[in-house]
């Protein structure tokens, strides 16, 4: 999906909910691929109650937080100026269901990835769907193009695409993941897709910081030094290190083997897992991998990219 704007409107009687360029007509909800039935407008019409108030803001961090309200939540993100349009946009609906529509529009209105692109070098690791993240350099800013095998995980990638494209690869490092709850979409997030949404983010940053040079390096390096200091704390009360986490985690799986690798260097920031597991007989790959992932919950807000060899012990030999 190249980053492009959607032609996409819902508007209501007192609220209008829109991503990209479309006219909108009070009352009248435009839906692609069909007529505005006369029925529909006639439910339009009718009076609508008064709105509930509305509920208190909530701290952001947890997946089931109330939207971010203040003016100031979306300055303190980090946002490109288009990505906190479109956060604004999301954040107008006014129900879960309607934000959802949207990013399912998002994903049937993109432009379709070149299948050139979708190797292996593009794939976004980590993530419970297929997700192909690609970028290109023009003139200083970075240009994505995106694809998915599943629709909810192609708009919020098109979401990001979308919002990072024509930036320059130091502001695209200032981005931080949490936009997302502001713009009420965390609940179109399961924890592995969540998980993918932060891998997503975090490749297109590697991709623009690959493309940018040192300056696009040195401001990577500022961004991420205050959320190091923050987080060091916490990571000094876990015992061990990343792959000694892990590998306790994953005992849970009674696994007959298990092999971690760090394929970082030793920043541990990028792990090969191989497992044999009874467990894994009946399941499809994707159900395997859910498994592991589900474990490692909380190891996957650290770590950048794992790529798993999940088998039984027939499909291993044993």
């Amino acid at each position: 999906m190249v980053a492009r704007a959607a032609i996409l409107s819902v508007a209501l009687t007192t609220s209008v909910c829109s991503v990209g360029e479309a006219f909108v007509t009070p009352n009248i909800a435009v839906v692609p691929g069909g007529a505005f039935s006369s029925h529909r407008a006639a439910q339009a019409a009718r009076p609508r109650r008064p709105a509930a108030p509305a509920a208190k803001p909530a701290r952001s961090g947890r997946d089931d937080a109330p939207l971010m309200s203040t003016s100031t939540d979306l300055k303190e993100l980090g946002l490109t100026p288009e990505l906190e349009r479109l956060t604004k946009v999301f954040r107008s609906c006014p129900t879960d269901k309607m934000r959802q529509m949207q990013l399912l529009h998002l994903a049937q209105m993109g432009d379709k990835m070149d299948p050139a692109l979708q190797t292996e070098e593009n794939k976004v690791l980590g993530c419970l769907s297929t997700v192909y993240v690609a970028a290109e350099v023009k003139d200083g800013l970075i240009y994505y193009s995106t694809d998915s095998d599943a629709m909810i995980t192609k708009g919020l990638a098109g979401l990001l695409a979308m919002g990072l494209s024509g930036n320059s690869p130091e502001a695209i490092q200032t981005v931080k993941p949490e936009f997302i709850q502001v713009a009420g979409l965390q609940a179109s997030l399961t924890a592995g897709r969540n998980n993918g949404f932060i891998n997503m983010l975090r490749t297109m940053k590697g991709k623009a910081l690959a493309l940018g040079g040192e300056s696009a390096i040195r401001a990577a390096v500022e961004q991420a030094a205050p959320a190091a200091e923050a987080a060091a704390p916490e990571e000094a009360e876990e015992s061990g290190t990343m792959a000694s986490r892990i590998t306790e985690r994953l005992q849970k799986l009674e696994p007959l083997e298990l092999v971690i690798e760090d394929e970082s260097g030793g920043e541990e920031s990028k792990f090969m897992i191989k497992i044999v597991s009874k467990s894994f007989e009946g399941l499809t790959l994707l159900k395997r991998h859910r498994s592991v992932y589900g474990l490692m919950a909380d190891e996957m807000k650290i770590v950048h990219a794992v790529t798993l060899d999940t088998k039984t012990p027939e499909e291993a030999g044993m």
